[in-house]
């Protein structure tokens, strides 16, 4: 039987750490043999533990990435095929398969450029069987960077199906709106290259008739609250895991993003019925259909991205011909779809 070992070392819980996640318990439900290994104590880990998933905790401290690179090697096997899920994940699993004839698959989900010199040609050599794009932007990327064509597959992240039921007044409610109010989410890191601070310009050009809902935590909360000190209606809500409540009390999504791998929560927004104005930076085109499912942009460019909410934002008839778009186009994109390929893949590897 097929062991899949899948390994993800970040910490805290972004996209990646939820798409492996979720991959993980598609698989589990199937009757495959998954396990993931992780950081100790960290989001992956504890949200694994309390569904009874199978998960191989790593502690966190001085040689960490070659303790989990013996921990991989502890459980090669007949059978065995490691899946590295980020840059750290990458390495730690190159190193646990030396000398073995062990599949590597690597998922990619960034669109920046590879790296040149000896340690990427070893990262990105003939040593892994498979690279997986999370996009076709990213596929370009890798087989622009000397990836074999042969050796690239796309599989688009996926999302669940809303479970939540909707509690658009509720929520409101909570946040102290109107239930008239026009309420735009933004569900994005507070990271550099979600260009918050092209949003915040957007904004200064619209006028105050609706409230900017801040999603996301990171690095970046401080500056970016400074930027908007001045800004109407703009309120940080740091990360959210009731973000699907939220998602359904909303009337527009945004994200300005100068990179994007896939832009997977662009989905999720568009199965709770929100059409999105967003970017065409990276796969993000992937997920929006402009002019069906939302509006897309160039990135870094407010006056574009202000232009584009407010259409949406003052035209009913506009919003309602878009969202009922992306709840079509958020169908192509659900998780289910994205197990079902990874099967297929763990089936096909010799």
């Amino acid at each position: 039987m097929v062991r899949i070992l899948h390994i993800d070392t970040e910490p805290g819980w972004r996209g990646g750490q939820n798409q492996v996640y979720l991959l993980h318990r598609g698989l589990v439900a199937a009757g495959l043999d998954s396990t993931v290994v992780c950081r100790r104590r960290e989001a992956l880990h504890t949200r694994l533990a309390d569904e009874d998933l199978p998960v191989m905790p790593v502690a966190a401290g001085p040689g960490f990435g070659l303790h989990v690179s013996a921990a991989i090697r502890r459980r090669l096997g007949p059978g065995t095929i490691v899946h590295a899920h980020a840059s750290a994940a990458h390495g730690q699993a190159l190193l646990a398969v030396l000398g073995t004839t062990t599949p590597l698959i690597v998922t990619r989900r960034v669109d920046f450029r590879l790296k040149h010199g000896p340690v990427a040609r070893w990262k990105y050599g003939p040593r892994v069987s498979r690279f997986v794009a999370v996009s076709g932007a990213i596929a370009r990327i890798l087989a622009e960077g000397g990836v074999p064509r042969q050796r690239i597959q796309v599989i688009h992240s996926g999302v669940p199906e809303p479970t939540t039921m909707p509690d658009r007044l509720g929520v409101r409610a909570e946040l102290g709106l109107a239930p008239e109010a026009r309420l735009v989410i933004c569900p994005a890191a507070l990271v550099d290259h979600k260009g918050h601070r092209h949003l915040f310009d957007a904004w200064r050009r619209l006028a105050p008739t609706a409230t900017l809902l801040l999603c996301g935590e990171g690095e970046r909360q401080a500056v970016l609250m400074a930027q908007a000190a001045d800004l109407p209606s703009v309120r940080f809500l740091g990360f959210r895991a009731d973000l699907p409540r939220l998602l359904a009390a909303g009337d527009l999504a945004v994200l300005s993003s100068i990179e994007e791998g896939l832009g997977s929560v662009l989905a999720d927004c568009h199965l709770h019925g929100l059409p999105v104005v967003a970017t065409t930076a990276g796969g993000i085109p992937e997920v929006v259909a402009d002019g069906v499912s939302g509006l897309l942009v160039p990135p870094a460019d407010p006056v574009a991205l202000a232009d584009a909410l407010g259409r949406i934002l003052g035209d009913d008839a506009l919003r309602a011909r878009l969202a009922a778009g992306a709840l079509v186009q958020g169908r192509k994109f659900l998780i289910d779809h994205t197990v079902a390929a990874y099967r297929d893949l763990y089936a096909g590897l010799p």
